[in-house]
């Protein structure tokens, strides 16, 4: 019976690696990420990081989930846009998609390209961080977040008051 010991215990070590790198958010150090604009300008992530709350969500057009939450942001935000600090979405899509899904979206969420998700460690989308004024992250999920839940809505709340 001993025998299948050793491939349970590998089978659960296999099961924790996939489960940290593809069901948790990565702790990401914003100076290290580059973006580009719209306009071609390029910086680091860390200038939007810090001195006031900021949403930043990760997506990809090619993610269905990703886009179905997009549409639920663009559909919810007459009744959210006032109360929630600025969102920037993060994608590594060719920028003729971007420049796509920004014009698609109210002018308050900012849209930029990223080199790769996965060199900077977001290997599943859509991925959302709350982060406070000095650029921590509070918050974090992978999977789409329920624009609509009370829950969700607090998070941000409390953001917003921390």
């Amino acid at each position: 019976m001993k025998s299948w010991l050793p491939y349970l215990l590998i089978g659960l070590a296999i099961a924790g690696f996939y489960w940290y790198r593809y069901r948790t958010a990565p702790n990401l150090q914003w100076s290290e990420i580059e973006v580009t604009a719209r306009d071609g300008s390029v910086s680091t992530l860390d200038k939007f990081t810090s001195g006031h709350p900021v949403i930043l969500h990760f997506y990809a057009t090619w993610c269905g989930p990703c886009m179905k939450e997009l549409r639920e942001i663009k559909n919810q935000w007459p009744e959210i846009g006032s109360k929630i600090p600025p969102i920037i979405f993060l994608t590594d899509d060719p920028m003729e998609k971007i420049n796509t899904i920004a014009n698609d979206l109210p002018g308050e969420i900012s849209v930029y390209k990223i080199n790769s998700l996965k060199n900077i460690g977001v290997y599943t989308i859509p991925t959302t961080y709350l982060l406070n004024k000095k650029g921590e992250i509070i918050w974090s999920q992978v999977d789409p977040c329920n624009w609509n839940d009370p829950a969700f809505i607090q998070k941000i709340n409390d953001l917003l008051n921390s």
